[in-house]
């Protein structure tokens, strides 16, 4: 699906990077090497990632995760505000994605394929019919979207914070790992509009 993108056409200036004014971005898929993988584009130094249990990586991929390997990073959400975007690669059907877990209601994830189904979490689920091996899913609030496209709404309870987001894995008691490959991943300390969701899925689909 192709969007009209605000990211590719900016009137008077050069287009800014994928992820626009993110907290944090991740970029697997064409880093020099898996250490600058790691490294927080939108600020170097702050929020880099660092290895949990060693993935692979591939420049041409990213980083491909086994159901035991995983990113850990220092990054927790403040509120129900903030915004994720993750472009998933080669899933299988696991309990495994990308963010946090403490419950009850206090829950930061993406979710691409279990039973069947993906899941969004900011505070509360959304929890939608149709697994993903491949995709680009953002939560930005309390609003969901799957390849740009609006993908329904998270109820209004629960909080976000309580615990670091991790990449390949839902940060949990529990091990949620991902099989599967994630490209690049960003977060935003604010809610993204439809037309940047939009504009971002894009963005990442052309990585």
């Amino acid at each position: 699906m192709t969007h009209r993108s605000s990211i590719a056409g900016q009137a008077g200036g050069a287009a800014p990077a994928w992820w626009l004014d993110a907290v944090a971005a991740w970029q697997g898929k064409g880093a020099a090497s898996y250490a600058a993988s790691l490294v927080n584009l939108a600020n170097p130094g702050t929020y880099d990632a660092a290895t949990g249990v060693l993935p692979a990586w591939d420049a041409g991929v990213g980083w491909t995760f086994n159901g035991s390997t995983y990113l850990n990073t220092t990054l927790t959400a403040a509120s129900t505000a903030w915004s994720m975007a993750v472009r998933f690669a080669g899933v299988t059907d696991t309990n495994g994605g990308c963010g946090y877990y403490i419950d009850p209601g206090s829950k930061f994830f993406l979710r691409p394929s279990f039973n069947g189904q993906r899941t969004y979490a900011n505070g509360r689920e959304n929890v939608v019919a149709g697994a993903q091996s491949s995709a680009v899913m953002i939560v930005a609030g309390k609003s969901c979207y799957l390849n740009g496209s609006p993908d329904g709404t998270i109820a209004a309870s629960g909080v976000s914070n309580g615990n670091t987001i991790a990449i390949g894995r839902i940060n949990a008691p529990e091990m949620y790992c991902l099989v599967g490959s994630v490209v690049a991943m960003a977060v935003w300390s604010r809610t993204l509009t439809p037309e940047e969701a939009a504009s971002v899925s894009d963005a990442m689909e052309a990585l």
